[in-house]
């Protein structure tokens, strides 16, 4: 057949085989360009578009007032508009009864009563039909601008094809202006490999363009064109964007400019030789990651030389920071499948476990026994075949997000180890609380019988789901009827309720003792059968109280002293009740109360050799702070001070994460208090949980300056009350608190005259970026993608707000440690850094200085002679450079 003679243009989307000329290229390039160009010209253009808006409002009927006021047409309106459109318009073909009863069905609808009542009356909204037609118009549009892309035009895109079609794209971002054109090849390069690790999980190198127009992601990318105002349309008009997809402004995160200068900066602050690559060394700093599962990750992923590129990094951090989608999870899977056979046993864990074990040693803990962890994890996943974990396997489960944590971080790790498992005291019930984040948890419960321990028996099952976590829930006891449950949810104070598992909904729940406006239910001990024995926290002082099991009817007080309950212990059948009580003056008391009698006796005391309680006062104030609010305050000190201004104060406070800072044994505030003559206050400050969740949430986040307000607001009155004055007055905090001190010394240098901040979160602007850093988001902050966070935090943050010109700044002690994970030491490194830099010629007079602790972590299981070490050196410290004496006349 004569090829000039065909009658229709040659198949260009076929490509020839590698004999092809140079002339056939260019023809057949040719061929497809002029072919999409025609399409692209075919399509729908706006003002037909609103035509069509025109002749739907015309032909319209209205819901009643309840249905939103909706406008609708039936299948006869339908066709009358469909006729009124010109012969050849193209909108024509969107009129078809097969398009109407779609839409009637609800398909592109959700189905709310107005929907419902629609398809009861055969109408459909015209609002949802031109969005149909939208979506449609959307779909033609994009799909040939992708196969403009198509070098191989057999409808699939390469890397190269999709990164030449985000760079020609870039300039009609409008999202993206105030990006630098140096970040270009890097946004690039973070957008395409979205596309691949979602698309080609199993590293084909290419994704079908239909595969790209159905998965939502270039909807993402897309909406970069619009700057959505802040109003409550932006949801709505998300939606019409992404058809079905039910998202809002706040989905396209990974596409912003801000996270590709997030990842830069990641990749740059990594890449300590300044080589371009990563190792593994380097890689090792991001996170407090299992260096054997580091091992294989640049074994499977290395790019050049054993290092891996800044590709790489991308794919490796999408997989992190998506653990529950099946594409992490794949990626994973073979990263750990180290012997290349598909499943993962008893090897391949034992192989990850011993770095588990070693890293626990590090700790100064006891290592798990690895039959119990292996058997944990198969427990979990309850493979097909015994002891092998297949990849269908790891996904049906429904737990491989928390496997793979488990394996490869040592916070995933951590964390499930840390979660709560409770048995009833009958033993046949299980309630298991699996962390989640830094309080709130889900809840789960399964049927046990003792006498048959197979773990086929155990099924749980959800009573508060993962997605319910809005709430604590901490458990109390089982009787035959309810599961007792002290929780906040629908009670900021907490409250005792009573759970029927066979009914466990929580509109069901009932109250055993009811939510109090003035005191906040801490813990809860059934004893005796029918009685519970409550902790109530009140003006951050511990009450206990005993009400009737079967209503909460409170029935007498235990009397205690100022202080808090530190534990306790009840059993149900028993009316034996014993409760250690700990205040500023001892370590603590165990006290054995009978409900039988109501009787209190002290069962065992803690005896201090040369430390006389009578001789000191324990008392509690109240100030007022900056903006009026009434805070408490505890003062320790000597039956004979003098107030002069020129008493040693030690004031400490936290001021964060919903906790509470209850009068306690200190031995360094005791000998604060006798050896140098000194006052110790204590500032319930707001941010922690002595008033409920009211009080933490007035100093978190965007009131995070409150916390600050209200601890200097205790130096102010300190000082105006002749307790003390600025030279004799040092502030102390630990880990948020050493955040509070160092934020302190910054803000008001004209009262605090000496600080101690201990292993302190100081660089405000990176923390989520460290080790654990990313769960204090909901405290702090999300500052890498949220503007307003970052601009809040960026005002006292205080790596980035030492003062420059300063006649006075308090003597500064930084502590930190060299294996702390949770706050990691550069925190305090930077910080001490920035302060001699900015400050230490300018005030030679004023220490500024830094203790690192070797071989210790942020301070759990920190033995005795450390803690020794670290309190002699912060007394001596204080000693040489503030007027404080040390009064050997006492020993």
């Amino acid at each position: 057949m004569d090829p000039f003679h065909l009658d229709k243009i040659p198949e260009f989307h076929r490509k020839r085989n590698g004999n092809e000329n140079v002339m056939c290229a260019k023809l057949r390039e040719q061929a497809k360009f002029l072919f999409l160009n025609r399409l692209s010209k075919e399509q729908i253009q706006n003002d037909e578009l609103q035509q069509l808006w025109i002749l739907l409002e015309k032909n319209v009927h209205t819901l009643s007032n309840d249905m939103n006021d909706e406008q609708t047409i039936n299948y006869l309106e339908f066709n009358q508009i469909r006729q009124q459109l010109d012969p050849d318009s193209k909108l024509r073909k969107y009129f078809q009864a097969t398009i109407f009863f779609k839409l009637l069905g609800g398909e592109h609808n959700q189905q709310s009563s107005s929907n419902q009542q629609q398809l009861a009356i055969g109408k459909i909204s015209i609002l949802t039909f031109f969005r149909y037609v939208m979506r449609k118009i959307w779909l033609q549009q994009a799909r040939i601008s992708l196969s403009f892309c198509d070098s191989s035009a057999t409808g699939y895109l390469t890397e190269l094809d999709l990164e030449n079609y985000i760079r020609q794209l870039i300039p009609t971002l409008t999202k993206l202006n105030n990006m630098d054109k140096s970040y270009y090849p890097f946004y690039i390069c973070v957008a395409t490999r979205k596309f691949f690790f979602i698309l080609d999980p199993h590293k084909h190198n290419r994704i079908r363009i239909i595969d790209i127009l159905f998965s939502g992601l270039l909807d993402d990318l897309l909406e970069l064109r619009n700057d959505y105002p802040k109003d409550s349309s932006n949801q709505q008009r998300t939606k019409m964007a992404t058809g079905n997809r039910n998202q809002t402004i706040d989905d396209f995160k990974w596409f912003s400019a801000a996270n590709t200068i997030r990842l830069y900066n990641m990749y740059l602050d990594l890449d300590d030789d300044h080589n371009g690559m990563i190792s593994k060394l380097e890689f090792l700093k991001f996170g407090n990651f299992n260096e054997l599962f580091v091992e294989q990750l640049f074994d499977v992923c290395m790019t050049y030389n054993k290092e891996i590129d800044f590709k790489t990094f991308i794919d490796i951090i999408l997989a992190l920071e998506n653990r529950k989608e099946i594409q992490s999870v794949y990626f994973f899977f073979n990263i750990l499948d180290i012997n290349r056979c598909h499943y993962l046993d008893d090897f391949v864990l034992r192989y990850f476990f011993k770095a588990i074990e070693n890293q626990m040693r590090r700790q100064g803990q006891e290592p798990i026994n690895f039959d119990d962890f292996s058997n944990e994890i198969y427990d979990m996943i309850r493979p097909q075949q015994s002891r092998r974990i297949y990849f269908d396997d790891l996904v049906a489960s429904g737990h491989a997000d928390t496997i793979i944590s488990i394996l490869i971080d040592f916070n995933g790790f951590y964390a499930y180890e840390n979660r709560s498992i409770l048995v009833s005291e009958d033993g046949h019930k299980i309630h298991l609380f699996p962390t989640e984040g830094t309080s709130n948890t889900p809840w789960l419960y399964a049927h046990f019988d003792p006498m048959n321990i197979s773990q086929s028996s155990i099924l749980f099952k959800w009573i508060v789901s993962k997605q319910q976590i809005d709430s604590e829930y901490h458990y109390v006891g089982d009787d035959e009827n309810c599961t007792y449950v002290r929780t906040n949810y629908k009670a900021k104070n907490f409250r005792l309720v009573c759970v029927d598992l066979n009914n466990p909904s929580r509109d069901n729940w009932r109250d055993i003792i009811a939510e109090s406006t003035k005191a906040i239910l801490s813990n809860a001990y059934i004893a005796d059968y029918d009685k519970i024995v409550a902790t109530y926290m009140i003006d951050v002082q511990d009450k206990l109280k005993v009400h009737r099991l079967l209503d909460g009817e409170y029935l007498y007080d235990i009397p205690i002293e100022i202080g808090s309950i530190v534990a306790a212990v009840s059993k149900m059948k028993s009316p034996e009740f014993f409760f250690l009580h700990s205040k500023f003056l001892s370590p603590g008391v165990i006290y054995y109360h009978d409900l039988s009698t109501n009787k209190t006796v002290v069962y065992k005391k803690s005896i201090i050799d040369g430390f006389n309680e009578s001789d000191y006062n324990n008392t509690q104030i109240f100030y007022k702070s900056k903006d009026g609010t009434q805070v408490p305050m505890f003062i320790v000190s000597r039956k004979n001070i003098t107030l002069d201004g020129q008493n040693p104060t030690w004031l400490y406070a936290y001021g964060g994460f919903n906790i509470n800072v209850q009068p306690s044994y200190n031995p360094m505030a005791m000998f604060f208090v006798k050896y140098l003559n000194g006052i110790y206050a204590s500032a319930n400050i707001r941010g922690g949980g002595e008033y409920g969740d009211d009080w933490h949430k007035q100093g978190m986040l965007l009131n995070k300056q409150n916390v600050f307000d209200d601890f200097a607001a205790a130096g102010d009155w300190l000082i105006e009350n002749n307790f003390t004055s600025r030279e004799y007055l040092t502030i102390n905090g630990r880990s948020n608190g050493g955040l509070l001190a160092a934020t302190s010394a910054n803000q008001r240098p004209d009262i605090f005259g000496s600080t101690i901040a201990e292993v302190g979160v100081l660089d405000m602007l990176k923390f989520p970026l460290f080790t654990i850093g990313y769960a204090w988001k909901e405290e702090y902050g999300d500052v890498i993608h949220n503007r307003t966070h970052f601009k809040y935090v960026q005002k006292y943050s205080p790596l980035h707000n030492v003062p420059h010109n300063l006649k006075q700044y308090p003597n500064m002690l930084v502590v930190t440690a060299d294996h702390d994970d949770r706050v990691v030491p550069a925190h305090s490194y930077k910080f001490i850094a920035e302060l001699q830099y900015r400050l230490g010629k300018k005030l030679p007079n004023t220490p500024l200085m830094i203790r690192i602790d070797s071989n210790s972590g942020h301070g759990a299981g920190k033995p005795v002679s450390k803690w020794i070490e670290e309190y002699t050196d912060k007394i001596c410290f204080l000693l040489n450079s503030t007027p404080y004496k040390y009064d050997n006349q006492k020993d």
